[in-house]
């Protein structure tokens, strides 16, 4: 066979890849079978066509070098292909150029989490034997300077046909899941418009804000906050049903209080993060800086380096010592930084010399058993000056994607679960033994739920909002034991803390909740975001969902009714910095 019919055969295998990755997500996220790939079907042959039509410009021309440019133009746009599926694979997100240049500098966090991807063998083999043939068919392509002699007519008739698929395709609600990768790499992200000069002008800081005050109580307990790497609902018997790959966390989850109907505002260990600290949902920023006010293209962890609020300063100035030790790399987008600025009294990561000589996972990661022995000793240090109350943040990695089992190297999403589990239980007992519990609480809750595409049973449980419930439990004496069925989310913390721990009287915004000591006040609305569709906020009010689309001036409900409470001044309010 020929280079061209081999390059064809490439093309046609990444498109039937593609297409089978639609199908598998369309009926684990929409819940419905062939719904996407007959659809999808537009996008790709608009796609091979302009491959087809790349190719023939290239054999009409007389010249070398122009066919050389030619034939680039179409291998580069199959490599973004090939990286698009495998992103695709991976997190159910599309490889962009805005992605693109927001991970580029993280190379070496990049190459590690593909050593991991590759620590099964059988992975190796069949990526060197697939990157070998598909480099042995980009070099015969090159190297073959074939020039056609099809008529012209023919080439022009793939032009309008490249043109008039462009009407055929279907536009909905599911465009940027179904979009082609060239497509999805040069898209315009409209959730990273700018707010014109005018428009920010009129949205004012205080109107229509509907607050409700509380009088706070003043407790002073120790506090540690462990945010548990993609930590699910799908994992907990306790909290779905499905699975039962964290048994220990279910045991604890029930002597305390355990609550069922809890969201996260992301969909990744960013966004939850500044979701938890500043109390606000990880909302995209729409400040231009031409303005002098920010970039509404930096990173999210830039967009938020300067908060109103964080959860950090607000226990600095109640007295607490507050602390974040995470095994994973603090310079990875920024996380280090930012963690300074939002005012936590001492930051450490991967690099700290407790963890010299220890074994190093994705993202230059010890296990979570190191991070929980650090956080021991960190308490036991403490212990030594227990009039100042201890906030202690502890980031784990372990259970990260492609889920690497540290005691076995196995890639196993369930053993890695049940390895996590392991040490959260000896950490707990650790936890016992050393008295924390005395006068001290342990709040365990996941950043995001896992990257993989829902199942079945999750839909049924859940429906579409699955892709945002997560678990969260507190461990200790003197809240209450039991189900917590009100529903929160991970914005809530911060003004939970507050009213538990300042004496003051505290007032919320009323889309934010009050569950410490007790379920004071529940969110009219919990804002969220879906992996398939970055563009977009997701508004639950009680059984009722809103899908608002971020674009700038225009930013508007798609899809659904206007609500008798309008949302897109919070939702201006929270993209202007102007908090809710």
């Amino acid at each position: 066979m020929n280079s061209r019919l081999h390059l064809l055969l490439l093309i046609l295998s990444l498109v039937l890849y593609k297409i089978y990755l639609l199908e598998i997500n369309s009926r684990a996220i929409f819940n419905c079978q062939w719904c996407l790939t007959g659809k999808a079907i537009f996008f790709e042959l608009q796609f091979v066509i302009f491959l087809v039509t790349i190719h023939l410009l290239a054999g009409f021309s007389r010249w070398y070098w122009l066919r050389g440019i030619l034939r680039l133009t179409v291998i580069a746009a199959l490599i973004i292909m090939a990286i698009d599926l495998m992103v695709l694979q991976q997190f159910l997100v599309h490889f962009t150029l805005h992605e693109f240049s927001r991970f580029v500098s993280e190379f070496s966090a990049i190459m590690d989490f593909l050593k991991q991807l590759l620590a099964n063998p059988w992975n190796t083999v069949f990526s060197a034997v697939a990157i070998s043939a598909i480099l042995g068919i980009f070099s015969r392509y090159l190297r073959n300077d074939h020039v056609t002699t099809r008529s012209p007519v023919f080439l022009a008739c793939l032009g309008f046909c490249l043109f008039g698929f462009q009407f055929l395709k279907p536009v909905e609600y599911h465009t940027p899941y179904l979009q082609n990768s060239i497509e999805a790499f040069f898209s315009t992200q409209t959730r990273n418009r700018p707010y014109s000069k005018n428009f920010s002008q009129k949205i004012s800081e205080e109107s229509d804000r509907q607050l409700q005050c509380f009088a706070g109580k003043g407790m002073r307990p120790d506090l540690i906050l462990l945010v548990v790497e993609s930590l699910s609902m799908y994992h907990s018997a306790l909290f779905s049903g499905i699975n039962n790959w964290v048994p220990q966390f279910d045991a604890l989850s029930q002597k305390g209080r355990w609550f069922s109907n809890f969201y996260a505002n992301g969909i990744n260990t960013e966004q939850g993060l500044i979701a938890l600290h500043i109390g606000e949902p990880p909302i995209a920023k729409g400040i231009d800086e031409a303005n002098g006010m920010g970039s509404s293209t930096a990173l999210l962890f830039e967009q938020f380096l300067d908060p109103k609020d964080s959860l950090p300063r607000m226990l600095n100035e109640l007295g607490y010592h507050t602390i974040f030790l995470t095994t994973g790399n603090l310079g990875f987008l920024g996380k280090g930084k930012w963690l300074n600025n939002i005012g936590y009294n001492y930051i450490e990561g991967h690099d700290a010399p407790y963890y010299t000589g220890m074994k190093r996972f994705h993202f230059d990661a010890p296990s979570d058993s190191a991070l929980y022995d650090r956080a021991l000793q960190e308490l036991a240090a403490h212990k030594k000056n227990e009039k100042i109350p201890i906030f202690m943040t502890l980031e784990t990695v372990s259970t990260h994607h492609p889920y690497i089992d540290p005691e076995s190297g196995t890639q196993s999403e369930e053993l890695t679960f049940r390895y996590a589990d392991h040490q959260l239980g000896v950490f707990v007992k650790n936890l016992e033994s050393n008295g924390f519990f005395d006068n001290g609480y342990l709040m365990i809750v996941s950043d995001h739920r896992a990257m993989v595409p829902m199942n079945q049973s999750e839909i049924d449980r859940f429906g579409n909002r699955a892709y945002t419930r997560i678990p969260f439990s507190i461990i200790g004496h003197g809240l209450g034991n039991g189900e917590e069925s009100n529903h929160f989310s991970q914005s809530d913390l911060l003004p939970s803390l507050r009213h538990w721990l300042d004496k003051s009287y505290q007032c919320v915004n009323f889309n934010q909740g009050i569950f410490l000591p007790s379920a004071t006040q529940i969110p009219a609305c919990i804002f969220t975001h879906r992996s398939y569709n970055l563009d977009n906020v997701f508004v639950h009010c009680g059984m009722k969902d809103y899908t608002i689309n971020l674009n700038g001036d225009h930013t508007n409900y798609i899809n659904s009714s206007k609500p008798s409470t309008d949302f897109l001044e919070v939702i201006h309010r929270l993209r202007l910095s102007k908090g809710y």
